[in-house]
């Protein structure tokens, strides 16, 4: 099956489409913005603000590059009272968004899902340690949780909401007019959850009209939950790996 000019919808954040859409330009796909995720401020920031401003030693958790930004504005507000005694990040993207803040260089677990951090931070964190985790809205809770049962103290404010952008279902209805979907990549468990509320109660999930390439198992599990057959996986959660998915699966 050959890959030129194979048409790839990127459903990322409209800030975060070029890197992905560069890497299938790479493969010598096609990619077609159609966001169906942005990232806002929490409606209330009281959490996140006191977490900032708080002067006891932490070990600093960010799983995603999204919360880095508005924590490390309300630390900087706040008159960077304290610094992170211990700095981790899942996945390359948000450590280098941690390093952009002049926030030194953070550990990566090699295992970047919420199993896999959960298991690094349990066997290398001191116990009764004290954790600061700025989180999305909608985070999943078992990471949190695994920390407390274990013993540890966890502050994780809400750092930012995600919500479906307004001319989002009109994209939608133009670009998928024809009722054929093709390659679509998923990068979160909520933009599945946005794909469907779309795609609405006519669509038959299991059918071959469509072909997702998804980040990660836990996105991976959002599609399989919702009847979504066709689904390859990247070998790593990067755009790198999951434009080159695309792009092995089409030479296959």
């Amino acid at each position: 099956m050959s890959r030129t000019s194979h048409r790839v919808v990127v459903t990322r954040p409209r800030e975060r489409q070029q890197n992905l859409a560069r890497a299938l330009a790479a493969h010598g796909l096609s990619p077609v913005a159609l966001p169906l995720i942005e990232v806002v401020p929490p409606a209330d920031d009281a959490a996140l603000r006191r977490a900032a401003g708080s002067r006891e030693p932490r070990i600093w958790l960010f799983t995603s590059a999204a919360a880095v930004r508005p924590f490390v504005e309300r630390w900087r507000a706040a008159g960077a009272p304290a610094r992170p005694s211990r700095l981790v990040a899942v996945g390359r993207r948000t450590a280098e968004a941690l390093l952009a803040e002049e926030l030194g260089r953070a550990e990566v677990p090699d295992q970047q899902h919420g199993e896999g951090v959960l298991d690094y931070l349990l066997t290398t964190l001191p116990a009764h340690s004290h954790v600061l985790f700025p989180r999305a809205g909608d985070a999943r809770p078992g990471l949190a949780e695994g920390l407390r049962l274990a013993g540890h103290r966890v502050d994780d404010p809400v750092a930012y909401e995600k919500r479906l952008p307004d001319d989002a279902p009109r994209a939608f209805s133009l670009l998928f007019a024809s009722g054929e979907f093709g390659w679509v990549t998923f990068t979160s468990p909520r933009i599945v959850a946005h794909f469907v509320q779309l795609a609405g109660s006519s669509w038959c999930p299991g059918s071959d009209g469509l072909w997702a390439a998804s980040i990660g198992p836990t996105t991976t599990a959002a599609l399989r939950g919702v009847g979504v057959n066709q689904v390859i996986e990247a070998r790593e959660p990067s755009d790198a790996q999951l434009a080159a998915a695309i792009a092995r699966h089409l030479d296959s």
